[in-house]
């Protein structure tokens, strides 16, 4: 059940905000939406993680009365925290990499053909390991309500954002739990709608352009490579970025002021502006919980890009079980390092030529790097990239155009004497529209704040757009950052 599907948008989502809102014992009610929805979800991750855990939260209680008794100091304790932490991280390997590491050495497991890879199994290991971690940092403690509710909430625990426990805790326990705030509750529709239209009316058409560029490995030439490797760059963005503002607008309607996960990323004038950009809620989380305890930038140059490279390969593996996301997080460690090296600081291209050579430059080399998602193997992403540099550029293909293809162009040229060559300017006109997108300074964060849906223009656009995207929606609703 996505976020995307017709059964969550209009039976589930609103069940679940009414029963909220009216019913008492609201943590209680949380908690059961929560596990509700990851039962609907998929019933072999609910039955996999429901063990977890109760295990996990026996970690979290035994970790802060130890830390209580002023034991954090001692080897004993060192030693409970790196088991704790390790038990917990140990299911996600299990399932996410036996397999990855069995081919790797060569070695055969009978069973691993039988693994089940939970759905988000990742962002629930990850804030398992923050509780674990702030019990003893920061001292909190969660009952069982609490922890159920934090580590399964519904709208995040597919794909994050990765919340820290003491801002969920600020909320649970506040008086404003459960208070009704329109103003707040509009502000998350609005991110509901604009995410939808994201998702659905954008990124699931860059994924037909995608499809058919990455298709075409025989007869591939220089435009079917521009096309697939910028169109699949675009279609991530909006795919995630659709997603964080559905679930961020979810949160919204529920009376949480959930973080953010994206601020613009491909207007970054560096490839260290962009992971400030990117993902928001990850970065914080390897900062805050293996770069700084690694050390951060406090020991030394040398010491510092050693952590970033190990920052970049963790996050490489984290993407997939692959060589290709490893090769992906060494390249941008690599290139984190010689910025850091040369100190590159994005203010230093803040003049009008500067900010666009450095956009362009980024904006290059983070489309590249992600064809290695796209595709299978190395070697195919090499023979893509190494395409594109051949500037063989061709027509439009009729595959691609294909792809494109909406009902209205038709009724453009029937009516309105449109020339047929429309078609093959189409798909310009889809990845170049995108790109425009992704380039403008106001996100849909900035467009919430400055409440533009209060305007007649605004309120028709975002009417519009939930109506399109309701009419759009189709079997292809699964989210890119699930299979993460």
């Amino acid at each position: 059940m996505s976020f995307t599907s017709l059964p969550f948008i209009f039976l589930f989502l609103p069940i679940a905000c009414i029963l909220f809102y009216t019913i008492p014992y609201k943590q209680v009610l949380l908690a059961l939406i929560s596990a509700v929805f990851l039962f609907l979800l998929d019933q072999n991750t609910f039955y996999i993680l429901l063990p977890l855990l109760a295990i996990g939260y026996l970690f979290h209680m035994f970790t802060y009365k130890y830390h209580g008794r002023s034991h954090d100091g001692t080897i004993g304790f060192k030693i409970w925290m790196t088991a704790a932490v390790t038990l917990t991280v140990l299911p996600l390997l299990v399932c996410k990499y036996t397999d990855f590491f069995a081919r790797s050495l060569g070695i055969e497991i009978s069973f691993r053909s039988r693994i089940i890879v939970p759905i988000g199994i990742s962002f629930f290991t990850f804030r398992q390991i923050m509780v674990i971690v702030d019990s003893c940092k920061k001292n909190i403690n969660m009952n069982p309500i609490e922890y159920i509710s934090y580590v399964l909430f519904f709208p995040q625990i597919t794909s994050g954002p990765i919340e820290r426990p003491q801002d969920f805790l600020d909320w649970v326990r506040s008086e404003e739990f459960g208070a009704v705030r329109y103003e707040v509750i509009a502000g998350g529709i609005v991110r509901v709608v604009t995410g939808m239209a994201k998702k659905i009316l954008i990124a699931n058409t860059l994924s037909n352009i995608a499809d058919v560029c990455f298709a075409e490995r025989t007869g591939i030439n220089s435009t079917l490579a521009l096309f697939g490797i910028l169109g699949y760059s675009l279609q991530i963005y909006f795919d995630f970025s659709g997603y964080s503002d559905m679930a961020i607008g979810i949160a919204n309607i529920l009376g949480f002021r959930s973080c953010e996960n994206f601020d613009s990323p491909y207007r970054a004038r560096t490839i260290g502006e962009f992971w400030k950009r990117w993902h928001l809620s990850l970065t914080k989380f390897f900062t805050y919980y293996i770069y700084i305890p690694l050390g951060g930038n406090r020991k030394g140059l040398v010491r510092t890009c050693l952590n970033i490279m190990i920052i970049f390969l963790i996050s490489g593996l984290w993407h997939g079980a692959d060589w290709k996301f490893i090769l992906w997080g060494a390249v941008y460690g690599l290139i984190l390092v010689i910025e850091r090296i040369v100190k590159m600081d994005p203010e230093k291209f803040s003049a009008l030529p500067g900010r666009i050579a450095g956009r362009v430059v980024t904006m290059i080399v983070v489309s590249l790097l992600w064809t290695l998602f796209r595709v299978d193997t190395i070697g195919g992403a090499c023979s893509i990239i190494r395409e594109f540099f051949r500037f063989d550029f061709h027509p439009v293909t009729q595959e691609l155009m294909a792809a494109t293809y909406i009902p209205e162009i038709d009724l453009a040229i029937q009516k309105f004497g449109v020339s047929d060559q429309i078609y093959a300017v189409w798909p310009y006109v889809i990845v170049g529209f995108s790109l425009i997108l992704s380039q403008l300074p106001v996100n849909s964060r900035r467009l919430c704040e400055k409440k533009w849906y209060l305007k007649k223009t605004g309120f028709i656009l975002l009417i519009l757009m939930a109506i399109l995207s309701t009419l759009s929606f189709s079997s292809n609703t699964a989210f890119i950052y699930w299979n993460f």
